[in-house]
């Protein structure tokens, strides 16, 4: 499984990066562009899951609509987020396949995504909330099937959204920090 991190280190380790980068556009906008298509691969991919899940279980958003799409979209951006964020932390290739295969699973199994939240030990509940994938869990079950409200969803969303924030905000500066360095060394993006 590749991420969408990891298809970045590898533009890089081919020499397209570098191409990409003498293009007239900012880093900002350059990492702004790949996070915006990895979330739009992202938010088809949540689509075609709950359309499955309609089409084969039976599965109906029994809350919101307009909650679902923005917990969607939500969903959609924060993945996009923390692979520029894994990206950023592991530097190549392999380190980033590392922290994914070593975090992934982790915060899915906290979150609430593979096993039910009450299932926990109290602890380790009140814990996740400190997870982007607690509030995705809450948030789609809460509109899935627990009749969640627009109000209540936006706030899942809102946390999301502020997890994908910080995972930009950090994954920029840990690229800038990267070709600030290679430029230093002389070896380019």
């Amino acid at each position: 499984m590749s991420t969408p991190g990891e298809g970045l280190l590898r533009e890089r380790r081919q020499g397209i990066w570098r191409r990409l980068r003498a293009a007239p556009l900012t880093l900002t906008t350059l990492l702004t562009g790949k996070a915006l298509a990895t979330a739009v691969v992202a938010l088809l991919q949540i689509a075609a899951t709950f359309g499955f899940g309609r089409l084969a279980f039976g599965v109906t958003i029994t809350g919101s609509l307009a909650g679902f799409a923005l917990l969607a979209v939500a969903a959609a951006l924060l993945s996009a987020a923390t692979g520029l964020l894994v990206a950023a932390l592991g530097g190549e290739e392999g380190r980033a396949r590392s922290v994914a295969i070593l975090a992934i699973p982790i915060l899915s199994m906290l979150g609430g995504l593979w096993l039910p939240s009450f299932l926990l030990p109290e602890w380790v509940r009140r814990a996740s909330l400190a997870l982007p994938t607690t509030w995705a869990a809450r948030g789609f079950e809460g509109v899935s099937w627990q009749g969640m409200g627009f109000l209540a969803a936006a706030r899942c969303a809102g946390v999301m959204a502020g997890f994908s924030a910080v995972f930009l905000a950090v994954a920029l500066w840990g690229f800038a920090r990267a070709e600030a360095r290679r430029t230093a060394e002389g070896g380019g993006s």
